[in-house]
Order: C-alpha cells, then structure tokens, then sequence
C-alpha cells in the first residue's frame, strides 16, 4: 500500500476546514466588566444569536451580574431587497449601527423594550453591523429584532449574521444622530449624539457648528461645541437647553454639523436638522365694525362700505377694503388690523362699486358722512343712515 502523501493531507484538511469558515454564523462578542466598554476585555466570543434572557444573571461565570457591557460586530445577510425595521429589545441601555451609521440610540437604563429604527437592506450584500449593549441593575436581556415591511417582528435568524469583522481603514469617521430633533422652549432639551466609527483607542475631540439661523445666548444656553469622545467609547451625548422668553419667534431651526478636520473624517456633509418650537402663541389682533342700516330700503342699488387705512393722517387709498350688503339691516365687516381708518359709505347706483359725489352718501351718528375708527376697541358700533 502507498502511503499518501503529505500534500494529499494538506488538501484534504483545507477542503474539510473552508465549509467551517464559510458557513460561519452569528456576531463577535466582546464582554467588558465596566457599563462603559471599557477597559480590558473579560470575554470574546462567537455568538451564534443575539437573544439572550439573563435576568438577574450575566453572560459568564467570570462577569459580575450587574454593570457589563457587549459590543457585537460583524455582518448582516438578508435574503431580500427591502425596508426593515432592526434594533435591539434591552434591558438597559443599547445603541446599534449599522452600515456604519447610526440606527438607534437608547443608552439609559430601561426595562425590556425594543428599539428599532428602519433601515433598508440589499439581498446577498453583507452589511456591517455593530450593537452596543450595557446591563445597570436588576434584570438583564437582549435580543436581535427585524420586521420586514407588513411582517412581525422577529429575532434575526443566526443564518443571517457573520462574524467575521470588516475593520475600518483611516481617520475614524465621525456622524451625528438624534432620536427626537424637535423640544419646547422652556420645558425640553434637545438632545443628540456624535458618534464614530474606528480610533476607538484614544479621545477625540469633534467641533460642532451650528448655523446661522440660532444664536447662543438668545436662542439657546450657550455650550462647549467641542465635544469629546472618550477613550474606548462609540459615542456621547450632547444636550441643548433652548432659552425661554417672552417673545413669539416662530418655528427656529438648528442645523447641526460636524466640523471637518485633520483627525476625522466626516459621516455626511448633510446637517442633523433640530428645531426649537416657541411656546408663545402667535397673536394677530383682529377688529370688526359691526352696525345697522337704515333708511328708505326702496332706493335702488347696493350700499356698499369703503375702510381705508389712515397713514401718517392721509388716506391709504391702495389699501382701501370695500364691503357691499345688498339690503338695509345689519352689517359686519371682516377682520381689520390694529390701525386708524376712515370709513365711507354710498348707495351705488350707478353699480360701478366707486364712490360718486352724485350718489346718496351714508351719514353716521355724528351727523358726518365720514367717520374715523381707531381699532382697537374689539368693535364699533354705529347706525348708518
């Protein structure tokens, strides 16, 4: 019998090695004994699901039961095109990105919920994908959830994930996100996070602009824009304290970017848009002059009310507002603005609707066919004759 030789047996182990490394499922997991992903790691491994339900327990023997942390990464394969809704169901904190950008954010102790976002995935590309998780006290759980588009939800099947990790190469690149971008002067902050993908080793500090439309002192607390990252974190959060005054203002608007610089690449030249919403109410005063008309109702033609605003003591005529009633009884104009006017009225019976020295001309109580209305009070109320 010949003996076989060694590069059969190199062959046959690579044949019998490559489905093992192909076939590979799940997302690496880094475990830290710190809520902060910091520190000397305690445990990596190869997690074949991200569905995990340790109560009152931890991940390992060698993890204490409260204040840990997971950082998952690797790849995500669907087997469809199509909007999904992904995030993580955590008790506490999580954050999860993907493609390398921001899909959730929701680093604060909480009971079990599931934080989702949608997201849009292509069949047969594996996508990075990176979950941080981070147990407080008490009961501790995560889970992997995907809902495609008028499906349930349900745990990203292990089949889907890889983790093999795709490092990235360069400056680490910086994005901006926020879960709510809209707060209440007065009552709500507004609160977004700057992240980064890669350098996690060291500090970074990421100057903040934010626009021309909002200014420091008026529109909101004034702040420290560099912000800086910690070592060994993905992420922080950053609060606004829009200030609160007397004044209607409207709908204000924050674009927020990142500042480019020579120790970080940008995410996205693309402003994070947040508003301040005024908790003043817009006023916009409004009159009425309401009366009577009364006289011989057999006198053909409409009569009809000239109120023209009085400007520096002369007639704006350009903004002269004309109301026709057809019949004697009743009258009302419609909403006039704080201001002098004068008003005049006439029978049209030349039915051209302008006032004629020949046409009968309306006199008011004081006995004047003209008479001048300071608005406000809410309303006038005269007899026209």
């Amino acid at each position: 019998m010949s003996k076989l030789s060694p590069r059969f047996w190199f062959l046959l182990f690579s044949f019998c090695l490559l489905p093992t490394l192909s076939w590979a499922q799940g997302l690496t997991g880094t475990y830290f004994g710190t809520r902060t992903l910091d520190g000397a790691p305690i445990l990596t491994r190869i997690d074949p699901m991200i569905n995990f339900e340790w109560m009152n327990g931890s991940p390992d023997p060698a993890i204490a039961n409260d204040s840990f942390s997971v950082r998952w990464r690797g790849t995500i394969m669907v087997n469809a095109t199509g909007n999904y809704q992904l995030g993580l169901k955590s008790d506490d904190g999580c954050r999860v990105w993907i493609d390398d950008r921001m899909l959730v954010d929701a680093w604060k102790d909480t009971g079990p919920t599931l934080f989702a976002n949608q997201t849009r995935l292509v069949a047969g590309r594996a996508t990075p994908i990176m979950i941080e998780y981070y147990e407080a006290t008490g009961g501790a759980s995560a889970s992997l959830m995907i809902a495609a588009e008028g499906q349930a939800t349900a745990l990203v099947p292990s089949e889907w994930l890889n983790p093999n990790v795709i490092e990235h190469q360069g400056l680490p690149k910086v994005g901006l996100f926020s879960n709510d971008t809209r707060a209440t002067e007065g009552r709500d902050r507004l609160n977004f996070t700057v992240y980064r993908i890669g350098g996690l080793g060291t500090a970074l500090a990421v100057r903040i602009g934010l626009g021309d439309q909002v200014t420091a002192g008026v529109d909101y607390v004034p702040f420290n824009t560099e912000i800086t990252i910690p070592a060994y974190a993905s992420a922080t959060t950053v609060s606004i304290s829009p200030l609160n005054n007397d004044l209607y203002q409207g709908l204000r608007t924050i674009n927020l970017t990142v500042v480019q610089s020579d120790t970080y690449a940008r995410q996205t030249d693309q402003p994070l848009v947040l508003q301040i919403i005024d908790d003043e109410r817009e006023i916009q005063e409004a009159y009425t002059i309401a009366g009577e008309i009364t006289g011989d109702t057999n006198l053909a033609g409409n009569v009809i009310l000239e109120v023209t605003p009085v400007i520096a003591d002369l007639l704006d005529e350009t903004q002269t507002q004309r109301f026709t009633f057809v019949e004697a009884g009743f009258f009302s104009t419609s909403r006039l603005a704080p201001n002098l006017y004068e008003l005049w009225a006439f029978l049209d019976q030349n039915e051209n609707g302008t006032r004629e020295m020949d046409e009968p001309q309306g006199f008011w109580p004081d006995g004047s066919v003209r008479w001048r209305v300071a608005l406000p009070p809410d309303q006038y109320q005269a007899n026209l004759r």
